[in-house]
Order: C-alpha cells, then structure tokens, then sequence
C-alpha cells in the first residue's frame, strides 16, 4: 500500500495536504485528505478521485495512481497521485517568452468557458478541487 515516500509538504488546503514523493524512481504529487473522519469532506475527495480518474481534458491533471481504503485498511488516508508541476506563478517567474504566456493565459480562459458550459460533472471537480 505504501509505494511512495514523501519528500516534503508543497501545498495544503481546508482539507488536504498536497506532498511532493517518489516511487524511487520518479517524483509525483500526492493528494492526501485531512479530514477523512468528516463523511462530508471523505465524500468529496471520493468524488473528486472518480471525476478526476474519468474526465480527459487539459485543464484537468491526471490522476496516476489512488488509494481508497477499504476493509481492515479503512483507518489508513487515501490519497491520489498526479504528475508533478509548478504553480503558473513560478512558471510565468521564469525566462518564458510572452507568446507563450499568452498562450497559457488563453487555455485558462477556454478550459474554465468549457468548465462552466454545462459540463456539471467537470464543473463540480473544479469547484471541490478549489475548495
């Protein structure tokens, strides 16, 4: 169950905590839940994982790996993986031409028109992942 080892803590929110890892041979982030006792929050993260692990669209990271609990492991913090980036902040801090960060800025734009046109499922993901 424990194929990653975590390196150190890049990020956190109300109720996850976001880890840089690696399987040994690769470095990814994993997306831990804090409050997994609370059903309301659990159940969220449940659904950000199906959403997620379904939905193919840039602006959406893909999901590598993920860990439910179940059975005597039901105690244990289920998580995901996802590839690991950097923050558009750190990104557009670097030497990046102005074109392409036109071109980032626009796929912002058109992912969230494509989010928020009827696509429910997607919309909701995007909206939990920002909570």
């Amino acid at each position: 169950m424990n194929k990653y080892k975590q390196l150190k803590q890049i990020g956190k929110g109300g109720n996850g905590i976001v880890w840089k890892v690696t399987d040994g041979t690769n470095e990814f982030a994993k997306k831990t839940i804090i409050r997994y006792k609370n059903h309301t929050a659990y159940k969220r993260f449940i659904d950000e994982i199906t959403v997620i692990k379904d939905t193919s669209h840039n602006g959406i990271i893909e999901i590598l790996d993920f860990f439910i609990p179940t059975g005597k492991n039901i105690k244990s913090t289920p998580y995901y993986i996802m590839p690991l980036g950097i923050s558009l902040k750190e990104f557009l801090s670097t030497d990046v031409l102005l074109e392409k960060t036109f071109s980032i800025i626009s796929n912002i734009i058109n992912n969230y028109k494509a989010r928020t046109a009827g696509n429910s499922r997607l919309a909701a993901i995007v909206s939990l992942s920002a909570m």
